[in-house]
């Protein structure tokens, strides 16, 4: 896909899914800084934002990735709003590397808990992306510099999106 597709999901002309185009817009390319971004580099805000938008029930770090920015955006159990994602009681986060190998992400999507990955490789996107087509639910988001972040939620039609986020 080029550059001016990523482009057009960034603004989200041509994603059809109501739920997908708000990821993308409120989440993925949110430019308000949170109040927590001077204790973070900016390769960790991304995931921040993620935390904050899913709001997990658990977050889990496969092999030696860094959850500590997910930890920090999640409120105290008693103060979390309810899930944006429909039919779900408690949402899991699973933080991973790459370069440890996908097969534990691969693992954490099967079960159902969205992923966070980076240091993708075009291999290891078709088989994260793989998982989710083999569950029949669930979205893919990637951008350029290696990041996928998988949401194998039901209620997801299985789609995969390239968008230019940070």
């Amino acid at each position: 896909m080029g550059w001016l597709a990523r482009h057009r999901h960034k603004r989200g002309f041509g994603v059809h899914s109501p739920l997908a185009f708000r990821f993308i817009k409120d989440c993925l390319c949110e430019k308000t800084p949170y109040y927590d971004y001077t204790s973070l580099r900016k390769d960790q805000r991304l995931l921040y934002r993620l935390a904050a938008w899913l709001q997990p029930g658990q977050i889990t770090a496969l092999g030696s990735a860094d959850a500590r920015p997910a930890t920090m955006a999640c409120p105290p159990k008693d103060k979390r709003k309810a899930s944006p994602w429909t039919g779900l009681d408690q949402v899991s986060l699973a933080v991973a590397d790459a370069r440890g190998g996908v097969g534990e992400a691969v693992a954490a999507i099967s079960q159902g808990s969205a992923v966070y990955i980076t240091n993708c490789t075009k291999a290891d996107r078709a088989a994260l992306c793989a998982a989710i087509d083999s569950s029949a639910h669930g979205q893919t988001f990637s951008n350029r510099s290696g990041t996928l972040i998988a949401l194998p939620f039901p209620g997801l039609t299985p789609q995969h999106f390239d968008v230019a986020f940070p």
